[in-house]
């Protein structure tokens, strides 16, 4: 099982925020550096429709600590900081 650290957060990216129906992008932090693509899509499948997931990784293939998920509508990305903000993921 995946767990993400204490101090995980996601916040909505705020050029979404303005229109329910636009797809949204959370930023994931404080995720550990083998947290995998698949791994952090099926935690928040959960919240609603993921569109797409990405972790991005420095110049020697590891992780940033971080991962950006994009849900379908802004709606899907509030409830997800509703649910997922504060939590270990699981």
């Amino acid at each position: 099982r995946l767990r993400l650290r204490r101090h995980f957060r996601a916040l909505v990216h705020a050029g979404a925020m303005s229109d329910t129906a636009a797809p949204a992008r959370l930023y994931v932090g404080n995720i550990p550096w083998s947290t995998t693509i698949d791994e952090l899509r099926d935690i928040f499948a959960e919240c609603g429709g993921v569109r797409d997931v990405d972790i991005p990784t420095g110049r020697q293939g590891r992780s940033r600590g971080y991962g950006i998920v994009e849900f379908n509508t802004t709606e899907e990305a509030h409830a997800a900081v509703t649910r997922m903000d504060g939590t270990c993921g699981v």
